[in-house]
């Protein structure tokens, strides 16, 4: 899958700003934060996490804000 020019810009700025996360490979081998892991990830996921982290998602729930 190719990004446009605003994806990878989105996921570049992301892997600046996650310091840590607990996402884990399988047998919970820690998946780093890099802009290539980021990748990997379907790109819903990273709009999400980047909704959440610059206060722009209106449809998160409570739970999910702490």
């Amino acid at each position: 899958m190719q990004l446009a020019e605003g994806g990878i810009e989105m996921l570049s700025v992301l892997a600046d700003v996650i310091s840590s996360w607990d996402l884990v490979k399988t047998e919970g081998v820690p998946f780093p934060v890099s802009e290539d892991n980021l990748k990997l990830l379907p790109m819903e996921l990273a709009t999400k996490m980047a909704q959440v982290i610059t206060g722009d998602n209106a449809e998160v729930s409570e739970e999910g804000k702490g």
